[in-house]
């Protein structure tokens, strides 16, 4: 159901398990270092809780259609929210 997610299998198969029957829970905690894929795999879950990538990707830095955002902050040294770190 996550295409092109690669890490915390365990955790997309709980995800696509909620999604199919249909029983997702009020509040869901993601936490982990950086790097590991919380926020793309949340906003994949809630593409699928949407209806569509549509109103989700705009903001999906790991896709490669928003990468060129990536360089961009990296080269003005800014974190996500563009505060200087």
């Amino acid at each position: 159901m996550f295409e092109g997610f690669y890490g915390n299998e365990f955790v997309a198969k709980t995800l696509s398990a909620m999604l199919s029957r249909q029983r997702i829970p009020q509040t869901l905690l993601f936490s982990g270092v950086d790097g590991v894929g919380k926020a793309t795999l949340v906003r994949r879950f809630a593409a699928q809780l949407l209806g569509g990538a549509e109103k989700i990707e705009q903001d999906d830095l790991s896709l490669p259609s928003n990468q060129l955002v990536i360089a961009e902050r990296q080269t003005k040294g800014r974190g996500r929210r563009g505060r200087r770190w």
